[in-house]
């Protein structure tokens, strides 16, 4: 822990701590989350020196309650998605449906009164657009889920490991990008043409059917093979399990190797 006598002493200690840690830790990723500035934003005109923002135990707060009230939400949907997208887009196509149906009422009814006002302009155009949706394919429906899930999932993920203290979160950041780097190669099949509604069916197959061999079988089968064991373990993750911003702050300050105080 270190004092300053002024705001501005606090900021350049933190500066020079920064630079010093980038330095030593170049192969580590992790490392900023041991470092954090206690003193509000307004105070040290964090606005003025946004490279030290990161470590402003505010932003820190924030960022962790935000991360930790919504990653395990994001993972739980991302396995749903990848176990089972026929299921999920059986889902979605009575969604759409529904909200087809619920659009054709609202608009025979605005009909109606518009009849009684004797006044029949053209609002009924909004029901001939409905009518021409074009509801998603199976193969457009997965992507564009994914995509939506693994990039908040992956804002989530990175601002954990970035934020969190090393003693709390260097036995599964590994795990973390792991699953990341996994995500990664999914997403650069999905995002192809040459996936078929039929292979985004495959998806749905045991996970003792997959292989690991690439030669024996579809890449994207193989890949979402080792997906599954490697998800399987942000179930077992030692993460903390608050949402509280107090009890954060606790945990920041108690686990930070270095603290700046103004």
């Amino acid at each position: 822990m270190a004092c300053a006598p002024t705001n501005n002493t606090v900021v350049e200690m933190v500066m020079q701590l920064l630079k010093l840690a980038r330095e030593s830790n170049r192969s580590n990723c992790h490392w900023i989350g041991d470092i954090v500035s206690v003193g509000t934003e307004g105070r040290l005109r964090l606005q003025n020196y946004e490279q030290i923002f990161d470590v402003c135990l505010e932003y820190r707060v924030t960022t962790l309650t935000k991360c930790f009230s919504e990653w395990k939400d994001l993972l739980d949907s991302m396995v749903c998605l990848l176990e089972d997208p026929a299921a999920q887009y059986l889902v979605f196509q009575k969604k759409m449906k529904r909200i087809k149906r619920d659009k054709k009422k609202s608009r025979t009814k605005k009909e109606e009164a518009d009849a009684l006002d004797h006044n029949k302009e053209s609002k009924g155009g909004d029901g001939e657009n409905t009518q021409n949706e074009e509801i998603l394919s199976l193969g457009e429906y997965v992507s564009k889920n994914f995509n939506r899930i693994y990039n908040e999932l992956r804002l989530c993920i990175v601002g954990l490991c970035n934020n969190l203290p090393s003693p709390l979160i260097s036995e599964v950041a590994e795990d973390m990008n792991t699953v990341l780097g996994l995500l990664e190669s999914v997403k650069t099949l999905l995002c192809g043409d040459t996936i078929s509604d039929e292979e985004m069916n495959k998806m749905s197959v045991p996970c003792e059917q997959f292989t690991s061999d690439p030669d024996e079988e579809d890449p994207l089968l193989t890949i979402l093979g080792k997906q599954r064991k490697s998800a399987s373990k942000f179930y077992t993750l030692f993460l903390p399990s608050f949402m509280f911003q107090m009890l954060i702050m606790k945990v920041q300050l108690g686990n930070s190797v270095f603290k700046m105080l103004p």
